[in-house]
């Protein structure tokens, strides 16, 4: 009997007339929010990620407050005090293995191999983006956080660059942190380049042009969601406002070799750990930690994110407006699986 079942046989391959001419399935995910700089390394999660637990305690040191004394020689100055706070982030773990058999990679010319070891870091990069897009929808389902910093959300309304600033508001004057990102479906791109708002420059060297509304840069990533009425989010996000860090423990990677199994085969394994929160927030409920993953906070129909701290100095708005349902292609521009 196998040790193992699922590994790419003959009939999940494609079989070329020329062997040499076999082309690679592409890529055809974008992992445009982790590349942007929205999503940043937190050293003090990645610190604590390999000393095992559930979750990860993130402490904060809030500003200075309070009033300037009056100065004189006849009275104390009085000393104040530094607050703080901590925020709980689950600590996720997760695993995923890919095989092939060596009649079904042999007999088709299929590089297998190849393509298991290429792209299992694309791989983790899309369940990141999947992830982080998850965390966002799911903290706003707050209320208190949808009352400081969503504009749109009871009846969204068509898209309107006024809407658009109003929701801009939310951050008040805090100069820091600053917005930077605006992320958007496809649709709602194709929307505004519609009404002619979007300014695109062209980077001096050459690079891919780099697209703008009222100032701030568009990442473009149809994994955030846009309904078959043309109702949809931008999340306007300052670089570093979502927490991250990722680990390998030990046997991180592996290559299990079964001779026997399917007249031979192979598996490969890689395990992670990891932990993403907007800076910010806190997750609820730390005995709902456990086990915790995308499929769950995607799926809750509830936060489980409370605001800890200033919560200007929370770096994410969420603005909901509708677009034209022209723009809306079932299979296109709707989420990715």
């Amino acid at each position: 009997m196998p040790e193992f079942s699922g590994a790419t046989a003959k009939l999940n391959l494609v079989e070329p007339k020329v062997f040499a001419d076999y082309v690679l399935e592409q890529q055809t995910a974008t992992n445009r929010l982790l590349s942007s700089g929205i999503l940043t390394t937190d050293p003090i999660i990645q610190a604590q990620l390999l000393k095992g637990g559930t979750y990860v305690t993130i402490p904060t040191l809030q500003s200075l407050r309070g009033e300037a004394q009056t100065w004189n020689d006849t009275s104390d100055i009085t000393v104040g005090n530094v607050d703080s706070y901590s925020a709980i982030a689950p600590q996720m773990y997760q695993a995923k293995a890919f095989g092939y058999t060596d009649f079904g990679q042999l007999s088709t010319g299929a590089p297998v191999a190849e393509q298991i070891a290429g792209q299992f870091a694309s791989f983790w990069n899309i369940q990141d983006n999947k992830l982080l897009i998850a965390v966002l929808k799911n903290a706003f389902l707050n209320a208190d956080l949808q009352a400081v910093k969503a504009y749109g959300m009871g009846t969204p309304a068509p898209l309107a660059a006024g809407d658009f600033i109003a929701a801009l508001s939310r951050m008040g004057d805090v100069s820091s942190p600053q917005l930077t990102k605006i992320v958007l479906n496809s649709a709602a791109v194709g929307a505004m380049r519609d009404q002619n708002l979007i300014n695109t420059i062209q980077p001096s060297n050459g690079g891919t042009p780099i697209s703008y509304y009222n100032g701030i840069e568009i990442v473009e990533d149809d994994a955030l969601p846009v309904a078959a009425d043309g109702t949809t989010d931008a999340f306007i996000i300052a670089n570093g406002a979502v927490a991250y860090g990722l680990a390998n423990p030990e046997n991180s990677y592996e290559v299990k070799r079964d001779s026997l199994g399917n007249g031979g085969q192979t598996a490969v394994i890689n395990r992670r750990t990891l932990a993403m929160q907007i800076a910010g927030t806190s997750f609820t409920d730390v005995t709902k930690v456990a086990g915790l993953g995308y499929s769950a906070i995607n799926a809750s129909a509830t936060s489980m994110y409370d605001l800890v701290g200033d919560p200007r100095n929370i770096g994410v708005v969420d603005y909901r407006f509708k677009i034209d349902k022209k723009f809306v292609v079932a299979g296109i521009n709707t989420p990715k699986a």
